[in-house]
């Protein structure tokens, strides 16, 4: 089957495609497919699906990339071992996200905590910094640097040293 579109996300509307109630099928991707306009993979139940995304179109978990009335792909994000950095104050918040930025890693900000790809440069850097982190399995979805419209940063940011030598 192609997929051309994305035509809706279960994660962010439950409720979306559940009348009439359809089988859900699902395309298992990694991380760092999603940013992948074409690909071809096969299903969790072997169905042979090809992408083909209109150009700056991406893929993030939960997307519905097929639906016939009785069945739904969707993409789901495949589990991969991450670094969980849990910055203590704005400063190191900060220190991480340029070190981690300077590394090019991919990396996303989840509440107060920023998941990397785990892997030596960046947990040297981290631990040079004395900054607390985990090493665990989680979903990732790195997010593009390139038009982030998600990305937001309040007017009354401000990042200092205060306190700090």
């Amino acid at each position: 089957m192609l997929c051309e579109r994305v035509l809706g996300n279960l994660d962010a509307n439950p409720t979306e495609f559940s009348n009439p109630p359809r089988r859900i099928d699902e395309l298992e991707l990694n991380w760092w497919e999603l940013d992948r306009r074409a690909l071809r993979k096969n299903t969790r139940g072997g169905f042979d699906v090809r992408v083909l995304l209109p150009i700056n179109k991406f893929l993030a978990g939960g997307d519905v990339i097929y639906d016939d009335g009785e069945m739904l792909v969707t993409v789901r994000v495949a589990e991969c071992e991450v670094l969980v950095l849990k910055p203590r104050d704005p400063f190191e918040m900060g220190s991480a996200a340029l070190e981690v930025g300077n590394l090019h890693a991919p990396a996303e900000v989840v509440g107060n905590e920023i998941l990397v790809v785990a892997d030596g440069p960046v947990e040297a850097a981290i631990v040079a910094l004395g900054i607390p982190f985990a090493r665990t399995i989680r979903r990732l979805h790195p997010r593009r640097c390139a038009g982030m419209p998600a990305l937001a940063v309040r007017a009354t940011l401000e990042i200092g040293a205060a306190g700090r030598t």
